[in-house]
């Protein structure tokens, strides 16, 4: 009878180490660049913040830039979000004030 090794060798779990390994680094550096420079150029204008008119004659301003030219990362949007999250439910709870009116204040 032969045995079957269903279990991975040395070398397969190196290789696969090597993998995570770099993936995190690659990772790592997105995330500290999006943090760096939040915005890239607008894929639909390349950056210019104009296109040209349907006819060709004439340039606009980008509807997806608004003009500017720039676009915000995908990555940064997520740093966003994450941030906003955790500033949320972290701050302490503030009490609501009663509105007051001039006639609550001078009767």
């Amino acid at each position: 009878m032969t045995s079957l090794h269903l279990a991975a060798s040395d070398s397969d779990l190196a290789g696969l180490g090597v993998v995570i390994v770099a993936a995190l680094v690659v990772a790592a550096g997105y995330a500290a660049s999006c943090v760096l420079w939040p915005f890239a150029g607008c894929w639909h204008c390349d950056g210019t913040g104009q296109h040209r008119s349907p006819t060709g004659r004439a340039w606009r301003p980008c509807r997806r830039c608004r003009g500017t030219g720039a676009r915000v990362r995908a990555g940064r949007q997520l740093v966003t979000v994450i941030r906003r999250s955790h500033h949320r439910a972290t701050r302490p709870a503030r009490p609501r004030l009663r509105s007051h009116t001039w006639r609550d204040t001078h009767k």
